[in-house]
């Protein structure tokens, strides 16, 4: 795992291929003001992983902000049987063999009520993603919504390049056709853009160092100046 903020936030980055081109999938671990760790969007877990997870110390909660992305789950949850579990909305239909402690919402849940802050990413009357906001390491931690594909393997690069995703964060050109009206998305945008924070964990592509509120600007202009 890689640690982003000191005995605060750390990342890990496993495969995933979409469109037969690997652009990665990542987890990320927060610590609570308790000491115990809220997992975003688990990944698989490796012995190796598991060790890392072990030696930061007892998981609180998993959530998993994403309906498609679930295929790791059962795995954590026969490892993790004190461990809460939310699940992104509509998630629990598909899942009835996961017992899902609650739905997520926009709604801070009472265990990270005092560490973070959280909504749900509207960008569409059907399609949104919960997200969160840390503002001791300054990070916003998303979905799919944003990412930036200027690193790694060739063909990811040149992913990057040809979905406009290369010099510049931006979102998958299928949100801009299905987000329409754009009213709840701007309303959600600018939401989060009150919040503090300069850096951007998304779960696909590269982690946004700096300027992150320019970044996600920047990406849906389209939509906050419609």
């Amino acid at each position: 795992m890689i640690e982003w903020q000191p005995n605060r936030l750390w990342y890990h980055d496993s495969p995933f291929k979409q469109w037969g081109i690997d652009i990665n999938l990542r987890m990320s671990v927060i610590r609570l003001s308790g000491g115990e760790l809220l997992i975003y969007n688990p990944t698989a877990l490796s012995d190796t992983l598991l060790i890392e997870l072990e030696s930061l110390g007892r998981i609180k909660a998993i959530v998993t902000v994403n309906e498609h992305l679930h295929h790791h789950l059962s795995d954590w949850w026969l490892k993790f049987p004190d461990a809460y579990f939310f699940a992104a909305p509509g998630l629990e239909l598909k899942r009835t063999d996961i017992g899902f402690d609650a739905p997520l919402s926009s709604q801070n849940h009472d265990l990270w009520r005092k560490d973070l802050y959280q909504s749900m990413f509207v960008l569409s009357e059907r399609q949104s993603e919960t997200i969160f906001c840390d503002p001791e390491s300054k990070t916003l931690i998303i979905g799919t919504t944003l990412a930036q594909f200027n690193q790694g393997s060739l063909s990811r690069q040149l992913l990057g390049v040809l979905t406009a995703r290369y010099f510049h964060a931006g979102c998958s050109p299928s949100i801009q056709v299905q987000s329409d009206p754009k009213t709840l998305l701007r309303q959600s945008l600018q939401e989060i853009l009150s919040w503090p924070f300069e850096r951007i964990l998304p779960l696909h592509g590269s982690p946004i160092p700096k300027r992150g509120k320019h970044a996600l600007t920047h990406a849906f202009s389209w939509a906050l100046n419609a």
